[in-house]
């Protein structure tokens, strides 16, 4: 056990690794001071959504044919993605989607998005999501960048996560 476990037991928090009424209660306080996911800190934010299941939105963007992708590099994964974000609460699929295009892809407007695929992500390196691919209508130009780039044909280096997106988006291509 850790101390930090040992230390919630001596306080009566815990008990068999289970919480006592005082320590669901003392979460619930706690709980009540943490923002919304998408404003608490990257390691808070991390361990938050290992405990459960998180709910994401792919913004599946195509234009002429081509599927926008963005470049990714950190500790969880390096390589080309449809890019997306986690929905956070109160918010619908469409405030989703454009608050990842203000962050991803600049200068667009989203104006629809429709869900068309959904892929279970139990084994993710970084923790369990399910991931809505929306497929995005909008307005405005998006310019390729080093970080974003229209393609044809999927990349080799596309995410190992990703990869089972292939062949739902292509069925709207």
């Amino acid at each position: 056990r850790s101390r930090a476990e040992v230390v919630l037991e001596l306080k009566g928090l815990v008990r068999n690794g289970e919480l006592t009424e005082e320590g669901v209660a003392m979460t619930r306080d706690l709980l009540l001071f943490v923002p919304s996911l998408p404003k608490i800190q990257r390691d808070l934010y991390l361990l938050l959504m290992g405990k459960n299941v998180s709910v994401a939105v792919e913004m599946v963007l195509i234009r002429d044919g081509m599927v926008y992708l963005a470049w990714r590099k950190d500790k969880f994964f390096t390589g080309w993605h449809v890019p997306g974000t986690y929905i956070s609460p109160k918010e619908t699929t469409l405030q989703s989607v454009q608050r990842c295009a203000n962050r991803e892809v600049f200068g667009i407007e989203i104006t629809t998005a429709e869900v068309i695929g959904v892929v279970n992500h139990p084994d993710s390196p970084r923790f369990h999501d399910f991931c809505a691919l929306t497929l995005c209508e909008f307005h405005g130009e998006i310019n390729e960048t080093e970080t974003g780039r229209w393609f044809h044909e999927w990349p080799d280096d596309l995410i190992e996560i990703h990869r089972p997106y292939k062949e739902i988006i292509d069925r709207h291509r």
